[in-house]
C-alpha cells in the first residue's frame, strides 16, 4: 500500500519516467563515470596498484596473451615499415639516375618549377631555355 502511494506521489510531482535510448544510457553512465573518476581519483588508482601487486602472475599472464595475439599484427607493421624504407629508397635513386627529360619539344618551354629549381641548384643551365636564361642567371644567386 505504501509503495503504492509514494509511486502515486512521483508520478504526480515528477510526471512518468521518460525511457532513455541505448546511446542516451551510455552517455549518461560515461558522464557519471567521470565524474566519480575526478572526486576519487586517488583511490581508484590505489586499488589498481593493489590488486596488481596481489595478481602479478595473472597480469604476466594477460601480458603474454595480448601480445600473442597482437604478434601478426606487430609483424605486418613491421613489413610495412620495410617495405616503404625500401620504396623511399628506390624513388631517392631513380631520382638522382634520371634527368628530366621532355617527351615533346614544346614542353621544354614550359618546365614546372621542381625541375627548374633542380638545374638552377646544380648550376646547370640549358641553352634551349632562351625566355629563362636571364632569370636563372638572377636565381643562381638568390638559390646559392
Amino acid at each position: 500500500m505504501e509503495r503504492r502511494t509514494l509511486r502515486g506521489l512521483r508520478l504526480l510531482f515528477k510526471g512518468p519516467r521518460i525511457k532513455l535510448t541505448e546511446e542516451e544510457r551510455k552517455q549518461k553512465k560515461k558522464e557519471s563515470d567521470e565524474r566519480y573518476y575526478n572526486q576519487n581519483r586517488e583511490k581508484i588508482i590505489l586499488r589498481k596498484k593493489l590488486w596488481e601487486q596481489k595478481n602479478k602472475e595473472h597480469r604476466k599472464g594477460w601480458k603474454k596473451q595480448h601480445r600473442l595475439k597482437q604478434l601478426e599484427k606487430i609483424r605486418q607493421q613491421d613489413r610495412i615499415q620495410f617495405w616503404r624504407k625500401q620504396q623511399k629508397a628506390l624513388a631517392l635513386q631513380t631520382c638522382e639516375s634520371e634527368q628530366y627529360k621532355a617527351y615533346k619539344p614544346e614542353i621544354l618551354t614550359s618546365v614546372s618549377t621542381y625541375p627548374l629549381a633542380q638545374l638552377l641548384i646544380s648550376g646547370i643551365v640549358l641553352s634551349s631555355f632562351k625566355s629563362i636564361a636571364p632569370l636563372s642567371d638572377k636565381l643562381k644567386y638568390l638559390v646559392v
